[in-house]
């Protein structure tokens, strides 16, 4: 890298997006969220929940999966979380992108609040691709369960 590079922070080239794998990855996203949402009860989830938030943030850790399974460039998997945060759960565009920042910078600092929810999403993500048949979002119930009694208590 020459010195001007270096100097004005040359931003790597990345391959162009595979539009296949980023539409697949937003409908994949959508389905899990949406099967969560079912086994918690759908009514949790309405306005800006507790429970609309958290699932934000797992819903990212199932991005993450899916952005290496499917080799999703940073930018690309950034634009499909950017879609599910407003297309799938209705937030704003600034709001969308606010969340995803958030996310973002948490994934890899184990001293957030977000990172362990992110993980946790991963794991789920996970046992949700392996076992469709028997999911029952119980990873997903158990994170609700610890946050309200931190929040309570």
């Amino acid at each position: 890298m020459g010195i001007l590079s270096s100097l004005f922070g040359k931003k790597p080239a990345y391959p162009p997006p595979d539009p296949v794998a980023i539409n697949d990855s937003i409908a994949v996203l959508k389905q899990y969220c949406g099967d969560v949402m079912r086994h918690i009860g759908e009514a949790a989830f309405q306005g800006d929940s507790m429970e609309r938030q958290v699932l934000c943030v797992y819903a990212f850790g199932g991005l993450h999966v899916l952005a290496q399974q499917k080799a999703l460039a940073p930018p690309h998997a950034h634009a499909v979380c950017l879609v599910l945060f407003k297309d799938f759960f209705g937030y704003s565009d600034s709001d969308s992108a606010a969340k995803a920042e958030a996310c973002i910078t948490a994934a890899p600092d184990r001293t957030s609040h977000l990172n362990g929810i992110i993980h946790r999403g991963i794991e789920g993500f996970l046992a949700w691709q392996e076992h469709r048949d028997t999911f029952n979002a119980s990873d997903f119930r158990d994170v609700l369960t610890r946050l309200q009694k931190k929040t309570s208590g």
